[in-house]
């Protein structure tokens, strides 16, 4: 397509009209929506120059009128492709992105604030890398909130140049150590980094890498943001912020297929735990260093305990059971004589938790640790209600009888290795 030297000629916007309606068939029948997402494109550009202008009025009102007419019909194509697209990983993915975002959002160490589009791109940076950090255990793609696995083989086409580049950064991010990686989220929202948040000895270098790793996944959000299924994420998740942290945007329970109620092992339900142990206290890094190096008695029931919440955040919305690793789904009629103590305790909590806000999630996890071990911030004490203290003195019973298991024992010292290899 060729533009006049006035790109606000009534011909050039026609003429983006024209590719728009041209391409919804085929884009409709192929899935790809390359030519309708150039348009679109084409279309910001425009409203961005015209509003950076200094025209009156007269000249920018009818424009806009125009343009918002030809972004609506390119948003009922989008909307129609995503009801006609039949790959579930769409809204696997979209509940993965809006889960972490919300997470970004809420925490108060990222002091994230949405006013404009480039805090949205840097909100989306902060999420595309935080669901890598989150992925460190996965070989082959990008673990999704339900513990399916993206790959290339099951990702959706619209989806495909996102997977892509985020695949592609995938290494040198997980090659970070864990206080550079959360150096790079505070870096990717704009904060400058204090020196003893810097462990590395050549800053130079560190910051080198990433400038590059951030303006890669700014890139990345820039991209995320021109689809309107996840800009309609934005407006969805910046109403449940905007005082209502209680909201649970968790999408509808679901049921547990065959497929998923066969194969639960004990072995199975150990290695969920091995991950989700792992995987928490990598990520959140509640336990310091030095009491993971002396082997402090409460890290062995602490680590069950995150195990625990986190396998009742992960099973919110599965109805009736509890969701391991390899989309397994652990019930009563499925369980292991050996942990058939373990589904009751976790199934009869699920109610509870499901009531809980996200700041309470947060205390929740202070309150398995004796505060002489490690005190609660204090932003979280109004959050330590009842019902989380319930929940609590509950999950440290089970974690009591699961750690007097050998074979738990043994694995709980495997995570603490892994944990201090990963530091």
């Amino acid at each position: 397509m060729i533009y006049s030297s006035d790109i606000y000629s009534s011909e050039n916007l026609h003429s983006i009209k024209e590719l728009v309606e041209s391409s919804k068939k085929e884009a409709l029948e192929t899935k790809d929506f390359s030519v309708i997402e150039y348009a679109q494109s084409i279309l910001v550009k425009i409203q961005n120059s015209l509003h950076e202008q200094n025209f009156p009025e007269a000249i920018k009102k009818p424009v806009l009128q125009y343009i918002n007419e030809i972004d609506q019909e390119i948003k009922s194509i989008f909307e129609l492709a995503v009801k006609k697209e039949q790959n579930p990983f769409c809204q696997e993915i979209q509940n993965t992105f809006s889960n972490v975002m919300y997470e970004l959002l809420t925490d108060e160490q990222y002091d994230n604030v949405v006013k404009n589009e480039f805090d949205k791109i840097k909100l989306s940076a902060q999420t595309f890398i935080t669901m890598i950090i989150e992925s460190e255990y996965c070989d082959e793609g990008i673990v999704l909130l339900s513990d399916k696995t993206l790959t290339s083989q099951n990702c959706p086409q619209r989806y495909d140049e996102i997977f892509k580049l985020l695949l592609m950064k995938k290494r040198k991010v997980l090659k970070l150590s864990k206080s550079e990686q959360l150096g790079l989220l505070k870096y990717c929202n704009g904060q400058l980094l204090q020196r003893f948040e810097i462990d590395t000895d050549n800053e130079e270098k560190y910051f080198t890498k990433i400038n590059n790793l951030r303006d890669h996944f700014y890139h990345l959000g820039t991209i995320a943001l021109s689809l309107p299924d996840f800009n309609q994420l934005f407006d969805q998740l910046l109403n449940f912020s905007s005082g209502k942290e209680d909201v649970n945007i968790d999408r509808k329970p679901s049921e547990p297929t065959e497929a998923m109620l066969s194969g639960v092992t004990i072995d199975l339900i150990r290695t969920t735990f091995y991950n989700h142990m792992a995987k928490f206290q990598s990520i959140q890094g509640i336990i310091p260093k030095e009491d993971l190096l002396d082997g402090e008695s409460y890290i062995f029931l602490a680590l069950p305990a995150f195990a625990f919440i986190e396998v009742l955040r992960k099973s919110k919305n599965m109805n009736g059971g509890i969701c391991l690793a390899e989309n397994k789904v652990l019930t009563l009629d499925n369980c292991p004589e050996k942990f058939e103590d373990f589904a009751k305790n976790i199934l009869g909590l699920k109610k509870t938790f499901q009531a809980l806000s996200k700041k309470e999630i947060k205390a929740l996890k202070y309150s398995v640790i004796s505060e002489e071990e490690i005190p609660m911030p204090e932003h979280l004490i109004p959050y330590k209600t009842n019902e989380v203290k319930s929940i609590a003195s509950h999950i440290l019973q089970s974690s009591i009888e699961i750690s007097q298991d050998l074979h738990f024992k043994g694995t709980i010292q495997n995570v603490i290795d892994f944990c201090l290899g990963a530091m």
